[in-house]
């Protein structure tokens, strides 16, 4: 029996040869920003919302995508340690502050957002230390903080790894709640003054990959964007880089756990060609040795010019490359002869094998699938630049509307209007309508539109939420305030010279999140174990659609326990009488319903005993 009261609000491995020298890319499926930069007009196709650069002579390729490209993080700090605690380092490659300053600017003319990535450049349990520490803890987040506000940046991307691949497993135990914590708490601080985190993290939930130690459950409320490395799946072996059926079981619980609207899906422009076996003994030399390296990293903007440099070399045996429709990806098995001598002038041949795996265009177009199949608000690429020639102008030429997006239109004498919506959003968000109007197909300045929202219960009432006029490119971004499920349609009365029209409405629905901790993670036998948490949003002291759910897990599975009743602001306090020593599990469900998404809590993990 679970006993429900009130209570009071409280609130793989590390990328190392490839990190060197590759950079992250997001596409999105939504519109759920307040900016300009997040709101590209409905006749647009989908946007590349975020994209890790290291090299700044990259910038010049982003802005000329940048109808394509809403968002960047440039790979330009470390945390790092020092005798006084951890600082902030800009890498040598990002520039003075000045030379940050001026990239800022460029890309924001271009209406793309700029989130700098910081990653854990300290020793192993360095950073995990400092987030068990709270005054630690304050000041790194203070140093973040102060950083975005002083470079005039629109958020920070986290991307901390020691703590999952040099730490070691058993330390997650101890290192997820500080790590939550430390999430909650900056994310509290950047929304404060208006700014975006992002969560960079590796896959969970598959069975290959589970790093459950970024908690996705817990931070899934208070995080704006959540990037999944989905790649990097073969490494010291041949295989492929992120197989379509892994990356697609990761994506299955994160959507689960989080958000789609704030999951975006990781794409390798790479790949890598492995050395596979060697027969005969193999000369020495430059050439030689650098023919044997056992594992190299290809470009795909770069492989089909590798692949002809290699079959122009008559000592190279290499069929045509095939496409693995399992993986999506692109891969051959090839020879090559290598003839000379060794040191003492010993005549000497070997033959190599070699494997490689990549993805080219149409393995990113297939991921890029992804992004519709799971309603994400888009794809994570790493890296920027790096894709086949071609990729971005067939995604720019893409009809599809974006996977998280909805599309409405109507026409009338001439006049048509088109406009772009979230699919689903988090409560309380200003979500930013673009649209479009053109008359004859043209653009058409001057239009007066406005917005109007259905609520539920309301009937055939239709609220008007804001209006607006388009402007020199047709185009007028209208801000709608969501905190339920909502019908949006776009009206006009139209003007002397173009007719009124009304579009049909399409549906907005709303995410919902769940919390939970327990009083102590070690309870004496006899004594109950006390859970707390929330499921938001919630009013009136009653969650949309079924109750909330405690699932204990037994047996291998999740079993439900008992219902939770909340508060008016969605808040409960549940205690377990007399549990049976050992260790166990808990989380809260909450159940999808019409217009609400579905929400699971973080596992709590409460032993009982001596």
């Amino acid at each position: 029996m679970v006993v429900n009261g009130g209570s009071r609000s409280r609130r793989r491995r590390c990328r190392t040869a490839v990190a060197a020298s590759l950079a992250f890319l997001t596409v999105t499926a939504g519109l759920l920003g307040t900016t300009a930069a997040q709101a590209p007009a409905s006749a647009q196709p989908m946007r590349i919302i975020a994209g890790w650069f290291m090299s700044n002579a990259a910038v010049a390729g982003i802005v000329a995508n940048a109808a394509v490209i809403g968002e960047v993080s440039p790979f330009w700090f470390d945390a790092r340690s020092r005798a006084a605690g951890l600082v902030i380092v800009p890498k040598p490659a990002a520039g003075d502050a000045a030379t940050r300053a001026g990239i800022r600017d460029q890309l924001r003319a271009a209406g793309i957002l700029v989130l700098p990535s910081i990653v854990d450049a300290t020793p192993a349990r360095t950073m995990a230390s400092t987030l068990a520490d709270p005054a630690a803890r304050a000041a790194h987040i203070a140093s973040i903080v102060s950083l975005v506000l002083a470079e005039g940046y629109d958020g920070i991307d986290i991307d901390y790894e020691q703590f999952a691949f040099a730490d070691g497993r058993a330390s997650w135990p101890t290192t997820q709640p500080v790590w939550t914590a430390f999430v909650v708490e900056l994310a509290a601080a950047l929304h404060a003054q208006g700014k975006l985190l992002s969560i960079t993290t590796p896959p969970s939930g598959t069975r290959i990959s589970d790093y459950w130690v970024y908690n996705w459950p817990g931070i899934a409320a208070d995080i704006d964007r959540l990037r999944i490395m989905t790649y990097e799946y073969s490494t010291t072996r041949p295989g492929p880089i992120a197989p379509l059926g892994w990356t697609t079981e990761a994506l299955r619980y994160a959507v689960s756990v989080v958000p789609a609207s704030k999951v975006a899906v990781g794409i390798p422009t790479y790949g890598r060609d492995w050395l596979t076996a060697t027969t005969g003994t193999c000369p020495v030399g430059p050439e030689a040795a650098a023919a044997q390296v056992s594992r190299r990293v290809w470009r795909s903007n770069e492989a089909w010019a590798t692949i002809a440099t290699l079959r122009a070399n008559p000592a190279v045996s290499m069929p045509e490359p095939t496409t693995d429709p399992t993986h999506g990806e692109r891969t051959v098995t090839y020879t090559q002869t290598l003839t000379g001598a060794l040191a003492d002038g010993t005549p000497a041949q070997c033959t190599l094998q070699r494997t490689a795996w990549w993805v080219d265009q149409a393995g990113y177009l297939a991921r890029v699938a992804l992004v519709g199949q799971f309603g994400l608000r888009g794809t994570a690429v790493w890296t920027l630049g790096n894709e086949e020639a071609g990729t971005l102008a067939a995604l720019a030429a893409s009809a599809a509307p974006p996977g998280g997006g909805t599309q409405g239109g109507a026409s009338a004498g001439g006049v048509a209007v088109t406009f772009t919506a979230a699919r689903t959003t988090s409560a309380g968000t200003d979500l930013t309508v673009p649209v479009t109007a053109t008359l004859n197909g043209a653009p058409l300045p001057g239009y007066p539109l406005s917005a109007q929202v259905r609520r539920p219960g309301s009937g055939e009432q239709w609220t008007q939420a804001v209006t607006a006029t388009t402007g020199a490119d047709g185009i007028a971004r209208l801000p709608v305030r969501v905190s339920a499920p909502v019908a949006l349609r776009i009206v006009s009365p139209g003007t002397a010279t173009a007719a009124a029209l009304q579009t049909e409405p399409v549906m907005v629905s709303v995410d919902r999140a769940a919390r939970l901790r327990a009083r102590s993670s070690e309870v004496r036998p006899g004594r109950g174990i006390v859970l707390r948490g929330a499921v938001t949003p919630a009013a009136g002291g009653r969650v949309s659609g079924a109750p909330p759910m405690l699932q204990e897990r037994r047996a291998g599975g999740w079993r439900d326990v008992d219902a939770v009743a909340v508060d008016g602001a969605g808040r409960f306090t549940l205690t377990i009488p007399s549990p049976a020593p050992g260790l166990h599990r808990y989380r809260v469900r909450v159940d999808r319903a019409e217009g609400w998404g579905a929400a699971t809590s973080q596992v709590v993990r409460v032993t009982v005993g001596p």
